[in-house]
């Protein structure tokens, strides 16, 4: 659908195209991995369905034990220099295994990963600790998935009540499971009369404070129609200082439990 759209508006050189790595696209024993083959072929499934003969970002989708980081670093670089992938990036990644990766990289005399996509919101702030001044020392690009959980932070689910029909939590409840309790939802109501008090949607104010930290490059959302998308480009407009960040948390933080 997206490489059909692409090659119907003639726009591939304005936008900035991106995929990840690591899960399978077939039922072999070897279709998913970060091995050299399974990139290799991956990368070519993806270049095919998307009509494009490069990607902008090639970002590993999680690191793999199975597969020694040195073969990793070296697939992902040789598709640089075949003009297949401009940049390379890695998901799901914790400090350590960071740090492990930069290292091999320069080991090896290899290009390095130059973006970093983990979960980041005001109910996931696990990567303020080690991850993101890290990614900012390195000067890499931080691109963070999930900046409203879910869409917890768009206040439109409500404690005790089934999600609605259709909505991310009830279509992946899994990883959800752990925000859904009052507390929580009391940290949302802080959110949503901290919104008002600006005259923003709930989910605006969510996203513009992930996307005011200043090692944030961008983030990931995935509205399903026009009426979704529109409090998140209002967001691009809202830019908050460090101490409006901060008084935003500690709201929530305050919040009754």
């Amino acid at each position: 659908i997206i490489g059909d759209w692409l090659k119907e508006r003639g726009v591939r050189d304005r936008l900035v195209l991106s995929t990840k790595v690591f899960y399978a696209i077939a039922e072999g024993p070897n279709d998913r991995s970060l091995s050299r083959r399974h990139i290799m072929q991956a990368v070519d499934g993806s270049l095919r369905r998307l009509q494009t003969d490069y990607l902008d970002l090639y970002v590993i989708m999680e690191p793999d034990p199975s597969t020694p980081i040195d073969e990793t670093l070296e697939a992902m670089n040789d598709l640089m220099h075949a003009g297949k992938v401009r940049h390379i990036g890695a998901s799901n990644i914790t400090a350590p295994q960071l740090r492990e990766a930069l290292a091999a990289s320069d080991r090896l005399g290899v290009h390095r990963y130059q973006s970093v996509q983990n979960g980041y919101s005001l109910l996931d702030r696990a990567i303020e600790d080690e991850v993101l001044p890290l990614a900012e020392r390195e000067r890499m690009a931080v691109t963070p998935f999930s900046p409203t959980s879910g869409g917890l932070l768009t206040g439109k689910y409500r404690f005790g009540e089934r999600p609605p029909a259709g909505s991310r939590v009830d279509l992946r409840p899994k990883p959800y499971q752990h925000l859904m309790n009052k507390r929580t939802f009391e940290a949302i109501d802080a959110l949503r009369a901290a919104a008002a008090k600006r005259g923003l949607d709930t989910g605006t104010l969510a996203l513009a404070w992930v996307l005011s930290h200043p090692a944030v490059t961008s983030a990931l959302i995935g509205p399903r129609t026009v009426e979704q998308f529109k409090p998140w480009l209002d967001a691009v407009d809202v830019h908050l200082t460090q101490d409006e960040r901060e008084a935003v948390a500690s709201r929530m933080e305050a919040a009754p439990a």
